[in-house]
């Protein structure tokens, strides 16, 4: 089941039968963000689909370093990153 969510300005697709993603994680991805420094190198172990990630690279141009061992999320993270023009 493919979807699109919107989420602090971004489009985050993902399919939810195959992609774990929580809506109640936004405001904790909101708390690490404005923890971040603009240019900050950001590794995202768990990165899921992308949220925080796209967030840091968008909000505070930071570098990214992301993984995550589910190869469903990766696809749409790097689908994300395109979504939202960002690189």
């Amino acid at each position: 089941t493919e979807t699109v969510h919107g989420e602090h300005g971004l489009s985050i697709g993902l399919d939810v039968s195959d992609c774990y993603w929580c809506t109640r994680l936004s405001g904790e991805r909101k708390v690490l963000l404005d923890a971040f420094k603009p240019r900050d190198l950001v590794a995202d172990v768990f990165c899921g689909v992308g949220a925080l990630p796209l967030l840091a690279n968008r909000d505070k141009n930071c570098t990214i370093v992301a993984n995550d061992w589910n190869p469903s999320a990766v696809k749409y993270f790097r689908q994300n990153v395109k979504r939202n023009g960002l690189s």
